[in-house]
């Protein structure tokens, strides 16, 4: 299959070098000093406090390399790496057979090149993690729709929760889910929902009271 393809270990292993050479060692633009703070020290940033963020990129500075802001902005390069993965996978997956292999490599190909993306690989930024979040729960969601296995729609729940735990701008991609959802779902599908929104929303626990 294509995932299995020489090429695309060798384009995977390019895109990370250069995701790594583009890395920088301290403070970048914007919020990128009082991101850094955050992720060392578990500190809070500004509202809505971005717990989720927080956390991840704490486990980014035990990297045994560098400064400790290049290893928290090689967190967020990771996630931007995997974004473009998992997008490569979902657009591969909506294709026609022949042509998967072509989509897999456009699709996040476009995205890769993108200059808005390649400055926030290097920064201590939400961003990168949100469009992770935002296309895993896009995944999830599509094979819930293909399958009609609750346990997609679960996982799309979980990951709606946690987004939000990042983000708050992930509430706009949840109403059309919710809308092609609700009419099969039923209340205790639809209970359950609730109950993993609220799991990932969990994360908001990190905040104090």
């Amino acid at each position: 299959s294509f995932d299995r393809a020489p090429h695309s270990v060798i384009l995977l292993a390019v895109a990370s070098s250069l995701l790594v050479a583009l890395v920088p060692a301290g403070v970048f633009f914007r919020d990128s000093g009082e991101f850094l703070v955050q992720a060392v020290h578990l500190d809070i940033a500004h509202p809505p406090g971005f717990p989720l963020f927080g956390m991840l990129s704490n486990l980014a500075t035990f990297i045994p390399l560098g400064p400790w802001g290049w290893r928290v902005h090689l967190g967020c390069a990771v996630f931007g790496l995997l974004l473009c993965v998992i997008l490569g996978r979902v657009g591969a997956s909506l294709a026609v057979e022949r042509e998967r292999g072509v989509v897999a490599i456009v699709a996040p190909g476009f995205l890769f090149c993108g200059a808005g993306f390649l400055k926030q690989t290097g920064n201590a930024e939400v961003y990168l993690l949100n469009g992770l979040l935002l296309v895993g729960l896009a995944a999830a969601f599509i094979e819930y729709v293909r399958r009609g296995d609750s346990r997609w729609l679960f996982g799309a729940s979980f990951c709606a929760g946690l987004g939000l735990g990042n983000h708050p701008s992930l509430a706009l991609s949840l109403l059309p889910m919710a809308l092609i959802t609700a009419p099969s779902a039923g209340l205790r599908r639809t209970a359950w929902c609730c109950v993993f929104v609220a799991w990932g929303l969990g994360v908001y626990g990190y905040l104090p009271i």
